[in-house]
């Protein structure tokens, strides 16, 4: 378990979400053209809104389905940030974790990009010298919950099933003790944001531990969309940041399948 934080604080962010669709289970998803791809989609919601940073920019971090080391040059150079640290991050929760130990005196990138459907970009700014949310909080927790898979169908429902029970007694007694730690009750908790392998995952954990239903909204709201993983937690952050006021609350919580939590509150300021 990881119970290092300090007070990040979130001060922009850019989105670019490609105009062309496909359909996928009857939903239009976004996609890339043929002339758009990862490095394309990063640069344009990342372009703009570095040219506002403030502080210098110390860190990148950049969390992809396809982006490897020589693509993460290419867009460097494009950004002109070709003299900062940079990482690849294989998922969300390795990138936000790593984030919250830099300086604050750096400002830190975080560029989130799906090439593949539901395809799109956004890219957050952290410790810049405006804020537009600070965390207040931040915990991770991992537990082995990987499974071998058998060849019978019948053997894999059942194993489903217990992951599913093990993930949904884990996720509420995390979340439960942070608010606990930070003496946080649900009821002032405006908005419930971030992601789940599925939604009901997070929904009902949101409801063990008693959390309002109306700060369900932009979650499932956004999610019926399409939108899923790592777009889906941003996208429901940023969300809830626009339509907080000053002093609301923001429970985000990542769940993994192997039995990764994040969990966090974030103030609006």
């Amino acid at each position: 378990m990881d119970n290092g934080w300090r007070m990040l604080r979130i001060s922009r962010w850019g989105v670019y979400v490609p105009r062309w669709t496909v359909d996928v289970n009857g939903l239009k998803l976004p996609a890339p053209s043929d002339d758009e791809d990862s490095i394309t989609m990063a640069y344009e919601a990342s372009s703009q809104l570095l040219g506002s940073v403030e502080n210098k920019v110390g860190n990148v971090v950049v969390v992809s389905d396809d982006i490897d080391h020589v693509k993460l040059g290419v867009l460097l150079s494009l950004l002109d940030l070709s003299d900062v640290s940079a990482h690849l991050s294989q998922d969300l929760i390795e990138a936000l974790t790593f984030i919250n130990k830099i300086p604050e005196n750096e400002a830190s990138v975080l560029i989130v990009v799906n090439s593949s459907p539901p395809a799109g970009c956004i890219t957050m700014v952290f410790n810049d010298t405006c804020t537009q949310a600070k965390v207040l909080f931040l915990k991770t927790l991992s537990e082995n919950l990987t499974f071998t898979k058998p060849s019978s169908t019948k053997l894999n429902t059942f194993i489903d099933l217990i992951h599913e029970m093990l993930l949904l007694r884990k996720a509420p007694k995390l979340l439960s003790d942070m608010l606990r730690e930070i003496s946080l009750e649900t009821s002032k908790i405006s908005y419930l944001a971030g992601s789940a392998p599925k939604l009901s995952y997070l929904l009902k954990a949101a409801s063990r531990i008693g959390l309002p239903s109306k700060s369900l909204t932009i979650l499932t709201r956004l999610s019926a969309t399409g939108i899923t993983g790592r777009l889906l937690a941003v996208m429901t952050l940023l969300e809830s940041i626009k339509s907080s006021s000053t002093g609301d609350k923001i429970l985000f919580v990542i769940l993994e399948e192997s039995g990764r939590f994040l969990s966090s509150v974030i103030e609006k300021t």
